[in-house]
């Protein structure tokens, strides 16, 4: 039997507790998983599709790695 097409979704600390990965059906909207992820309140991140900085308006394609990305804030400049 075929493997079905899937991308892998990636969540690691400080957004999460413990780093998660998730496979995604080919197809599905990525702004609406995203809707349904329990990132920790007050965080925010960078979604990244294939290295490339995305606002969720893409659709899911078969071997898309998706990681999101904590922002940082600080520095000396």
């Amino acid at each position: 039997m075929k493997e079905p097409e899937t991308a892998l979704l990636i969540l690691d600390k400080p957004l999460v507790d413990h780093k998660l990965e998730m496979r995604l059906p080919e197809g599905v909207y990525l702004n609406e998983i995203v809707k349904t992820l329990k990132i920790k309140p007050g965080l925010s991140f960078v979604l990244l599709v294939n290295g490339q900085v995305s606002d969720g308006n893409y659709y899911v394609k078969h071997g898309d790695i998706i990681n999101c990305i904590p922002q940082i804030v600080g520095g000396l400049y």
